[in-house]
């Protein structure tokens, strides 16, 4: 055995040589999601059961968070049947209308936090106002609450463990009123461009598992995976002379779901594709499997199923990096 850098031990052989690496993991696998705090009216049943069963993902989309470049690929998710969105803003925020439009709906939620002092207590607890919405009226009033003593000691642990926190005692409390907001509202996820997103030195994660966008787009493609969808991209259009259809686009293996996903992480063999269509490369270009698109149905409904490759990974790389990934978020425990 010998030392190789800091923080590392090597295990030398002559087959394969382990490192073992030293120091505080930031993500943990996700194989369980902790069921959503109970609510009048709203049964909580487990995202994945033990008996087979099917139910949405009911998402809570942290809207003021989340950067431009971000929306086109998690709009082609939270359009999907599978998924249950709810976009939150906080305090005096304006209303999201630019997702509300992009997700076709009308339905919005606020959450009013700003600091642990200022906010109204319940014996030792901190207490966060969650409002709901249809366009500009309001339906929900409801309250939550945090315990703002769990964030101080993940932060002195973060100073004790590294001599000082990467974040900073405000954003701990934000998750915190933030993971109390989306129990309120019984979501399953969060989806936030904070920085406490998927650690699990936020005890609040506990709560309500929060999520990168990238992250959110591996657990949901370990959803597809556990309930058997192959479904890789579904879209709705309107149809001349009134009514609608819905076209989903299905691999035809599961082989072919992995390609799709290692097809949607590579751009450029799209290009090499092209080039080799220019180049008269026949065979690379039969090698891709591409079959014509289908044609937009003139009545009623269809549902193709087309070969992994057929379609721009640049359309629907957000669906598709889900099916050759690993799932890196949290593994969600309990909570004192």
């Amino acid at each position: 055995m010998s030392l190789d850098g800091p923080g590392a031990r090597r295990c030398e052989s002559n087959i394969v040589p382990l490192i073992v690496p030293r120091g505080l993991p930031n993500h943990r696998f996700v194989r369980y999601v902790r069921p959503p705090v109970s609510s009048p009216g709203r049964e909580s049943v487990p995202l994945y059961p033990l008996q087979p069963a099917t139910r949405q993902i009911r998402v809570l989309v942290d809207t003021g968070t989340l950067e431009q470049s971000s929306v086109e690929a998690l709009v082609a998710l939270l359009t999907r049947s599978e998924i249950e969105s709810c976009l939150v803003v906080q305090n005096d925020d304006d209303s999201p209308s630019d997702w509300m439009n992009a997700l076709g709906i009308d339905r919005w939620y606020r959450f009013h936090f700003t600091t642990v002092d200022e906010a109204p207590r319940r014996g030792d607890s901190s207490v966060v106002g969650v409002e709901g919405f249809v366009g500009v009226d309001q339906v929900l009033g409801a309250t939550g609450h945090f315990f703002g003593v769990y964030s101080q000691l993940d932060h002195h642990r973060g100073e004790v463990a590294a001599g000082h926190d990467e974040l900073s005692i405000a954003d701990r409390h934000r998750a915190a009123a933030l993971a109390s907001a989306a129990g309120t509202l019984g979501a399953d996820v969060i989806v936030t461009g904070a920085r406490t997103a998927g650690r699990h030195d936020v005890a609040d994660n506990d709560i309500a598992i929060s999520l990168s966008p990238d992250q959110f787009t591996r657990l949901f493609g370990h959803y597809l995976r556990i309930t058997g969808n192959r479904d890789l991209e579904v879209s709705f259009g309107q149809l001349v002379g009134g009514g609608s259809y819905r076209r989903t686009h299905s691999a035809r293996s599961v082989t072919d779901m992995y390609e799709a996903g290692i097809d949607a992480s590579a751009p450029h063999l799209t290009a090499i594709r092209v080039m080799a269509l220019g180049a008269g490369d026949q065979g690379l270009v039969d090698s891709s499997k591409t079959p014509a698109p289908p044609h937009t149905p003139v009545s009623g409904r269809v549902s193709s199923t087309r070969a992994a490759a057929s379609w721009s990974p640049a359309r629907a790389a957000a669906m598709l990096r889900t099916c050759s990934y690993p799932v890196i978020a949290r593994n969600v425990g309990a909570r004192p």
